[in-house]
């Protein structure tokens, strides 16, 4: 069972923006799968709640991005064609630190 996003509200937002917020813990992203609808805009969150440094990557939406314990990075993408999106830790791939971002 994945994450579903939530539309965001308030000042700044655009309308009908999604937010996803990917939990990179140490050696695993929590939940491993998040979905989100649409075509529209879209704002990724990665944050790192675990003890190790992760780069975080969400393949063709947001570049890999190193983050140390407690630190986040946000991205606003404009538009997102559905499909699946590869979701990984550059640092921890080879212990299976991979997930996906499924845009309906």
């Amino acid at each position: 069972p994945g994450a579903a996003a939530t539309p965001t509200t308030g000042a700044g937002s655009q309308a009908g923006m999604q937010e996803v917020v990917i939990i990179a813990k140490d050696d695993v992203f929590e939940p491993v799968s998040y979905t989100v609808t649409g075509n529209g805009p879209l704002r990724i969150t990665a944050r790192n709640d675990g003890q190790h440094v992760h780069e975080v990557e969400v393949k063709g939406l947001m570049p890999e991005t190193k983050l140390t314990p407690g630190q986040s990075k946000t991205v606003d993408v404009q538009s997102v064609e559905p499909g699946t999106y590869r979701i990984y830790c550059e640092i921890h791939e080879d212990q299976g630190m991979e997930g996906e971002l499924i845009v309906k």
